[in-house]
């Protein structure tokens, strides 16, 4: 794709999402985008028919890069432990930060039919239960479940790095990494209640 093209395209988002920011998404106009990105509303529609498209395009981009990020190695590991899996969740911790102000941002926008984070959880927990029936090492009754063990374990991440976005100030990528892989393996309960 031409380079113009990708830059038009980029300021068409970063303009939508910084006007996300200032106000609800029924008040933005596809007027006010072009004016705020400096270009004619021709260039706004050789990219979107409309602003619901704009939008459509933004959460489902983002929706595949979460799940690129998702590793789920962890399904055949003998210990949550491992250097190999902590540097894997962190990658994906470290994706999240760095995307922190977009993802807090739509988590939190009225969206008009779209709620990013249940699409996360639904998008998520789907890819989750897929590698759990794919999984040869996973009992038939667990396979049978795999929807419940998939919203079970995209639910647990996916409220973790949502608390840990608002508090990443006072807790940092190498804690939350580990406190995350150590409830994996011993569980919240045990954790919890461990005299540290």
């Amino acid at each position: 794709m031409d380079l113009r093209v990708l830059k038009t395209n980029e300021l068409i988002r970063n303009t939508f999402l910084e006007l996300l920011a200032q106000k609800e998404f029924t008040e933005i106009s596809v007027k006010e985008i072009t004016v705020k990105a400096r270009i004619n509303r021709s260039t706004f529609y050789k990219h979107y028919e409309d602003k619901y498209l704009l939008r459509d395009s933004i959460i489902d981009h983002m929706l595949e890069e979460f799940i690129a990020y998702m590793d789920v190695n962890f399904l055949v590991a003998d210990s949550m432990t491992s250097e190999k899996h902590r540097e894997a969740l962190k990658r994906c911790l470290k994706y999240f930060q760095s995307e922190k102000q977009n993802y807090q941002l739509l988590w939190n926008s009225v969206m008009l039919g779209r709620n990013v984070f249940d699409e996360m959880v639904e998008a998520g927990a789907a890819y989750m239960k897929q590698c759990i029936v794919d999984h040869p090492g996973i009992s038939p009754l667990r396979k049978e479940r795999g929807d419940w063990y998939g919203y079970l374990l995209i639910n647990n991440l996916l409220v973790s790095v949502r608390w840990w976005l608002r508090n990443d100030e006072r807790v940092s990528l190498d804690e939350m990494t580990d406190q995350i892989l150590e409830h994996m393996e011993k569980g919240a309960i045990p954790t919890l209640l461990e005299n540290v």
